[in-house]
């Protein structure tokens, strides 16, 4: 049974829907052409993710094929003194004829590296999608297993993709949503059955709804612990396929109000009043005849919805590139807008966004005063964010557009270095264990020293088909410190750390406890222990339950004593184990409930073990 999250605690409540304090003027300076990357894309899809494993963002743009000009996909990797070098064929990846619209990027094998999806199709036909095994490790390439991956290689008129654990089997799946030809079409899911083979399993899943679909997004917007997905239409109602965790969906999108039909880009989902649920964003296309609103959705925690669009600022147009992060560090996520089509450049928007302190939201438009307009209007399509200078705020790299038949149309990509504010932050590199090792869906808050949460979820496939850097990154505002980070992991898994720095980056493994089974007398339940590899784990049995801080293991011990054990068992390379309990067939432990916690921690360590969460073994 999950506990109540701290943001229910009715005493945050005011705290929590409070404006951030003004802060400094956010600015960028655009580096392109200076570190290496001002490279021809035609507006598809970008992606800033760590491939080779230095602890450097790399660069990934997508392009559409264009025989006159070099449109090919492009991988740049990044240098320590953050510079860029094209390692597109020294890494594998060959030219090619496909209409690639998104790039997946995420741990697929969990083999701890990042292979790469390519969402093909769009506009112009049918072409399979493609799946790079990440071998750098081994052969210093990427290797296409496209053939041999099943369903990963479906050949649809694909638009855009998203990852999600679905069926909370530990692994990564693939939504895939198509544009129409021949008339509507509907969405794909593929679901990984490991070893990179993929099976799809759509019409068994109840993907039923057909549209003109655009791009879409993955979160759990009920907070039901399953992850949901969102589809835009451009062509009617936008889908909401709510899961109903047993390997099916429900469109409900009429029902809460996200249909909002016509001319729809893509789903964005991100907690823009920083309340601990998903809200979102649906972004509008919106051509001269036919000029809507982008719209804003709160939603009340519940999964019910309410439309905030009126009063937020949000009346721009042709919202084409769009992708959310919190650009000033102020702890609310932002809205990034390529406001350009292919052939009419524009402006791009870039929108701060916080609570206006009565429900709804309130933007402000610094398009300007930042620089972001500075460079001259866009076809912008491709939106990636992450902390690439490793500075502590967070950069932007644009893939702008063009049409291919007509070269005066095309621009160069974009990278923009943000400036900076002065306001503080920490960044989270998560490692699932028993989740996905890429654990898209972890929902993670920390608390800062005057008691306010800012909450962070991870996502791959957001905006225009697009991968954001891994790291979770928490701006502070002005806060001097933390005093917790929480992590809600997909395995279910709830892992507390305290004493964490601010200002730098911390990697942490999934640990933690599960139980496998019911305790009945007479019969066996698996315990599963979760950590870094070869961590040791020591188990702690109580009969009470406390809260006690213990600084020395970074942690909450949530055992009352007296105190049974430890028991010592080792992890394995794996950071895991599976541990069979036999419970004896004794009819004095039937209504004994027995707690459990665990000290996790490298061997020979005598201070910052982890803390696990507590389980119950309550006997039948």
């Amino acid at each position: 049974m999950r506990l109540a999250p701290p943001w229910m605690i009715p005493a945050l409540a005011a705290l929590l829907a409070a404006p951030a304090a003004a802060t400094a003027q956010t600015t960028f300076t655009e580096v392109a052409a200076a570190s290496g990357v001002d490279h021809v894309s035609l507006g598809r899809s970008a992606a800033m993710v760590d491939l080779d494993g230095d602890g450097l963002l790399d660069l990934v743009a997508t392009a559409g094929y264009a025989p006159t000009l070099p449109g090919d996909h492009k991988l740049f990797r990044q240098s320590a003194n953050h510079d860029f070098e094209d390692v597109t064929g020294l890494w594998g990846i060959a030219p090619d004829d496909h209409e690639t619209f998104g790039v997946l990027v995420a741990d697929l094998d969990d083999d701890a590296d990042e292979d790469l999806y390519f969402i093909n199709g769009g506009f112009t036909a049918a072409y399979p999608n493609q799946l790079y095994r990440n071998d750098l490790g081994a052969t210093g390439l990427f290797t296409d297993v496209s053939v041999q991956s099943g369903a990963g290689a479906l050949s649809t008129k694909a638009f855009g993709g998203t990852l999600l654990d679905y069926d909370l089997d530990g692994d990564l799946d693939i939504f895939i949503s198509n544009n129409q030809d021949n008339g509507f079409n509907t969405c794909n899911l593929v679901r990984n059955d490991g070893a990179l083979f993929f099976t799809d399993v759509s019409q068994a899943a109840g993907l039923t709804s057909t549209g003109a679909y655009r791009h879409c997004g993955a979160g759990d917007f009920n907070g039901d612990g399953w992850p949901d997905v969102g589809v835009g239409n451009f062509a009617g109602a936008n889908a909401l396929y709510r899961n109903e965790q047993d390997g099916t969906f429900t469109d409900v999108a009429v029902a809460i109000g996200a249909d909002s039909p016509g001319i729809n880009y893509g789903v964005v989902f991100r907690d823009f009043d920083n309340d601990g649920d998903l809200d979102i964003h649906l972004p509008k296309f919106q051509p001269d005849a036919d000029i809507q609103p982008s719209t804003l959705l709160v939603n009340d925690g519940s999964g019910v919805y309410t439309d905030v669009t009126p009063g937020s600022g949000t009346t721009f147009t042709t919202d084409m590139g769009h992708n959310a992060a919190d650009i000033d560090a102020d702890g609310y996520p932002d809205v990034l807008l390529g406001t350009g089509s292919p052939p009419t450049a524009e402006d791009d928007v870039l929108l701060l966004v916080h609570p206006d302190g009565l429900g709804g939201l309130v933007t402000t438009d610094i398009s300007a005063s930042s620089g972001l307009t500075g460079a001259g209007p866009t076809r912008c399509h491709g939106v990636a964010f992450g902390d690439y200078d490793d500075d502590g705020d967070i950069d932007i790299y644009l893939n702008l557009g063009g049409m291919a038949h007509n070269p005066t149309t095309v621009q160069a990509n974009r990278l923009w270095s943000n400036d900076g504010n002065g306001n503080t932050w920490v960044g989270v590199d998560l490692t699932g264990v028993l989740s996905s090792r890429t654990p898209v869906g972890v929902h993670a808050w920390v608390v800062t020293n005057a008691g306010r949460i800012v909450h962070r979820w991870l996502a791959v496939g957001s905006g225009f088909g697009n991968t954001d850097s891994h790291t979770l990154h928490f701006g502070l505002g002005g806060a001097a410190g933390i005093t917790e980070l929480h992590i809600d992991w997909p395995s279910g898994i709830e892992q507390v750390i305290t004493g964490l720095d601010i200002g730098s980056r911390h990697a942490i493994h999934e640990t933690g406890l599960r139980l496998l089974g019911q305790p009945t007398t007479g019969t066996s339940v698996t315990l599963q222990f979760a950590g870094a590899p070869d961590d040791v784990a020591e188990l702690l049995f109580a009969l009470g339950t406390a809260t006690t801080p213990l600084a020395k293991f970074d942690g909450l011990l949530l055992l009352a004593p007296p105190l049974f054990g430890p028991i010592s068992v080792p992890l394995g390379p794996a950071g895991r184990l599976d541990l069979p309990l036999v419970i004896p067939s004794d009819p004095a432990l039937v209504g004994v409930v027995l707690h459990l916690q665990a000290w996790i921690h490298p061997p020979g360590a005598n201070k910052g073990p982890t803390l696990s969460n507590r389980i119950e073994l309550a006997f039948d």
